[in-house]
């Protein structure tokens, strides 16, 4: 567990660590750790629904999208477990759902290079759900869920309602299991905590809602946290959850769009 000193040491290397890819967040307005008064900075969250933008993606189909700009030196395909592999993974999903929230790119459009577009019940289960309806799908390396995580590769589901706007976006990045031996050590593991509790909701522009003492001293190593987010008139609700004791290093987080505003 953190102590108050081991604190402020760990959100002042996040912020050393996070440094280097400013080009992500300046094409918002707003770079990490700047002065930016009097900049023009756009509203905080993922905006207004767009109309969905193309049909429905053929299974099989290769992601065209290039995140090199925002990522820098940081892999999206095998991100490390570090602060950086989690920056590099929870930047791209704002990206990606955010694109498809505003009806601005298709989701071979959107997904990153590297990653292909499959069933997301055979993806996680191996085998055809019923009632599946082209409603979800699954961004991923290998097609499966197991391999996947195995690998250290994230991967996005994509759930959209019946006329053809986005309904869910998400991601799973790690395993809930322990691992013997993982490759995160104590000093990552330490500085992924704050990351979770400081850095992403500031990244989503969203406000913290459960629980309601998240983030209190002492930081917990794994927990549930609840977020929303304006989208347009609408909010979004934001869900995350992560694991980063001894042996674990695991986090996920679930979007959905288009709620009432009164969020219960």
């Amino acid at each position: 567990m953190l102590s108050g000193l081991q604190f402020i040491f760990s959100f002042l290397a996040l912020v050393a660590t996070l440094a280097a890819p400013r080009a992500g967040f300046a094409q918002d307005g707003f770079v990490f750790g700047a002065d930016n008064e009097g900049v023009p900075v756009k509203v905080p969250g993922f905006g207004k629904a767009g109309p969905p933008v193309g049909a429905r993606p053929e299974l099989g189909a290769e992601g065209t999208a290039d995140y090199a700009p925002i990522l820098g030196v940081y892999s999206i395909v095998n991100p490390a477990e570090d602060t950086g592999g989690l920056w590099a993974v929870f930047g791209v999903t704002r990206q990606l759902c955010g694109a498809l929230h505003r009806g601005e790119k298709s989701l071979v459009d959107a997904a990153p290079k590297g990653f292909k577009i499959e069933r997301a019940d055979i993806h996680a289960l191996g085998f055809e759900g019923k009632g599946w309806n082209k409603d979800r799908f699954a961004v991923t390396v290998t097609g499966d869920s197991e391999l996947d995580v195995a690998a250290g590769h994230p991967y996005w589901e994509i759930t959209y309602e019946d006329n053809g706007r986005l309904a869910t976006c998400s991601f799973t990045l790690g395993s809930f299991s322990r691992r013997e031996g993982g490759a995160a050590g104590k000093e990552e593991r330490e500085r992924a905590i704050p990351f979770m509790y400081v850095f992403v909701p500031q990244m989503f522009g969203s406000i913290l809602v459960e629980p309601h003492n998240a983030g209190a001293h002492p930081l917990s190593p794994g927990d549930v946290l609840s977020m929303v987010s304006p989208c347009g008139p609408d909010w979004c609700r934001i869900t995350t959850s992560f694991d980063f004791r001894e042996g674990f290093w695991y986090a996920t987080a679930r979007i959905r769009f288009n709620l009432p505003a009164a969020v219960e």
